[in-house]
């Protein structure tokens, strides 16, 4: 067994990830080497909406 300090995602998280952000280019996040950073980790999350009260 192996320890990890990072989060592990099931392959349909990943899959729902790659479907949900259709503008970035996975083929080259996947190019990135072992212990470089992703250029996704300056992307900010999409603001959540919050319901108009009537």
């Amino acid at each position: 067994m192996y320890a990890s300090d990072g989060v592990v995602y099931c392959t349909a998280d990943v899959d729902a990830l790659v479907a949900a952000q259709p503008e970035v280019e996975w083929t080259e996040l996947r190019q990135v080497g072992k212990g470089r950073r992703l250029p996704l980790a300056v992307l900010r999350p999409k603001p959540e909406e919050t319901p108009t009260p009537a």
